[in-house]
């Protein structure tokens, strides 16, 4: 006899080998609470068949009764405890002991399945403990003291389509077995060793009708005692949530784009145009000026008498003031004449006219007449002197403004800072931009500016003031922020753990200020969502039967909370019968877990950043 304690995780196949590694005819395997093998009637069957095929006699003792009925089912006699497998073998052994037949113990033993025993094959009327190739013999009526033995006790009992094997209920299939591997008969009771009863042949069919009635009415108790009896679980999981992000990203703007592409990160932008003018009236600081030289006639007079004198071209004369005039033409003083007798002597001056003219041009050349008196050096004024008969005139200084090309650089740089402030105003608020697109002021540009009137003809005009208008064409660009939180939301949805779904509800979105650099655009967004625990029914099915309720919760805890209750309170396991197991995987939101931080590749976006 070889005895095997089994542990709660040994699957069918450490069993199996239990049973092929000894070379003992009678096995007990010994199944724990929420053992994985008394989780399946297949499991059983399995096990029945590998004693059947290696001639041993196997028992299964185990404290569930759940478990001892799905061994029972498979063939195999079950006990609850050790002593009581042990018990059984003792009898036995006192029962041969004692010379008593096998068929007059019954088969009542305590926890004894009414199934057949799994031993090897063994004719009918056949002992188990006979030698191989024993000719079969009827079981002795002196074997089952007490039941009466029909007159067809010593013929060999065998069902319609029997094999060779021995049939449940025949005296020769339990003749010779321990007493408690042997069953009990159904109907009357006694050991599986009694004999059956034929009965009269007029009364054949009422009793099988009345048997199948019977049996019938038996199945019904049976299911309805299986409803209201057998053990209940169920189990309500509530998935199990968890935050990620915030995933920080930056999206590229592509104005050649059309449609959002979350796998190159880039979103499309919509060009606005729009036209920009400025004009302006601009002082002339240049000038033309015209002057002329005053013009006169200066009389020149000789006084001596012992001289004559030639007077060049060109000669000054000047005023007291020193206003300077020259002579335009050359002129000869001939010498002074004496005349008349002294004391009365007369001197007679010679003199001539010559046309003068300013020296230098302006008003100042016009002197009064009788001011030029100053003659150069080299004449002695006592004797040779000058002076003008009548005032100087002609002499003028005029200003006249002009535009000059410093004038109309100055204007063109201040209408160009003027045209550059208008593209910046108008691209904040730019006409025709899409619904729910928002313009990026960054990008603003503007063409060539177009000047009216062509700047060259403005130079040199002869006026105090000009006009100067530039007018050019602005663009800008304009992005719509639901492109970007889609990009962004896939990326997000790109981080969703596996085992895991994402919450669509719970995405939040925040789009940045778009970032202009070396021409290039690019928004920085960031988010976060929740994710839930995926939970398949059949999974936590699989998970928890033939569990504790803790040992359930404790495999359960990772997909969320768990709720496991079992009927009666008492039962030690959760039901592996699937209609009694009831799972229900029920929407809402358990204690998300910590952030796990994790985020997408690239550079960090600023948290908390206005939409543009």
């Amino acid at each position: 006899m070889a005895t095997f304690y089994l542990d709660i995780d040994d699957e069918i196949t450490s069993a199996a080998a239990r049973i092929r590694g000894t070379d003992d005819l009678r096995i007990a395997l010994v199944l724990p609470a929420g053992s994985r093998i008394a989780t399946s009637r297949i499991n059983f069957r399995l096990l029945a068949r590998e004693a059947q095929a290696r001639s041993r006699r196997l028992a299964i003792v185990a404290p569930e009764g759940t478990a001892r009925a799905l061994a029972a089912s498979a063939g195999l006699p079950v006990f609850a405890t050790v002593v009581e497998y042990e018990d059984a073998l003792a009898g036995e052994r006192a029962a041969a002991a004692a010379g008593v037949p096998a068929g007059a113990m019954g088969g009542a033993a305590a926890g004894v399945s009414a199934a057949p025993p799994v031993g090897p094959p063994l004719e009918p009327g056949v002992s188990p403990g006979a030698p191989a190739g024993a000719t079969p013999t009827a079981v002795p009526p002196a074997a089952m003291p007490g039941i009466a033995v029909p007159p067809d006790q010593g013929r060999r009992l065998e069902p319609e389509g029997a094999t060779g094997r021995p049939q449940a209920g025949t005296a020769a299939a339990w003749a010779g077995a321990p007493e408690a591997l042997r069953p009990v008969g159904p109907s009357t009771g006694l050991g599986a060793g009694a004999p059956p009863r034929r009965a009269a042949p007029g009364r054949r069919r009422p009793l099988l009708v009345a048997s199948v009635g019977i049996l019938a009415l038996a199945a019904v108790a049976a299911g309805v005692g299986a409803y209201v009896f057998l053990p209940t679980a169920r189990v309500v999981v509530t998935p199990a949530t968890r935050a990620i992000g915030p995933v920080g990203l930056m999206v590229e703007v592509d104005p050649a784009a059309t449609e959002p592409d979350p796998g190159a990160g880039t979103v499309p932008a919509a060009t606005i145009e729009f036209p920009v003018a400025v004009e302006g009236s601009f002082k002339a600081t240049g000038k033309r000026v015209e002057e002329k030289k005053a013009t006169g006639t200066v009389r020149w007079s000789n006084c001596d008498p012992t001289a004559a004198y030639t007077i060049p071209r060109g000669t000054l004369v000047r005023t007291a003031a020193g206003v300077a005039f020259s002579t335009r033409e050359a002129l000869f003083l001939p010498v002074a004449v004496i005349t008349g007798i002294p004391p009365h002597v007369e001197l007679s001056c010679p003199w001539r006219d010559v046309d003068v003219i300013a020296v230098k041009p302006g008003p100042t050349g016009n002197v009064d007449a009788g001011t030029i008196t100053r003659v150069p050096g080299s004449y002695n004024e006592k004797v040779v002197g000058v002076t003008n008969p009548a005032a100087t005139s002609g002499g003028s200084h005029e200003e006249f403004p002009r535009v000059t090309q410093e004038d109309v650089d100055a204007a063109l740089a201040t209408l160009t800072g003027l045209l550059d402030g208008q593209l910046a105003a108008t691209a904040a608020s730019p006409p025709g931009v899409p619904p729910g697109a928002a313009v990026v002021p960054g990008t603003a540009e503007r063409g060539d500016a177009t000047p009216t009137p062509d700047p060259a003809t403005l130079v040199d005009q002869e006026v105090k003031e000009f006009g100067l208008a530039l007018a050019a064409t602005g663009t800008v660009l304009a992005v719509t922020p639901a492109d970007v939180r889609s990009v962004a939301a896939a990326v997000l949805g790109a981080n969703v753990p596996a085992g895991y779904r994402l919450d669509p509800s719970s995405v939040a979105i925040e789009v940045g200020v778009p970032v202009v650099e070396d021409g290039a655009v690019s928004v920085p967004a960031s988010g976060g969502a929740s994710v839930t625990r995926i939970v398949d029914e059949d999974e936590v099915r699989a998970l928890v039967a033939g569990k504790t309720p803790a040992e359930a919760a404790a495999l359960l805890e990772p997909f969320g909370t768990a709720e496991i209750s079992v009927w009666p309170d008492w039962v030690p396991t959760i039901t592996s019968i699937g209609g009694r197991l009831t799972v229900e995987i029920v929407a809402g939101r358990a204690s998300p877990a910590p952030s796990d931080g994790s985020g997408a590749s690239g550079r960090a976006a600023p948290s908390e950043a206005p939409a543009p």
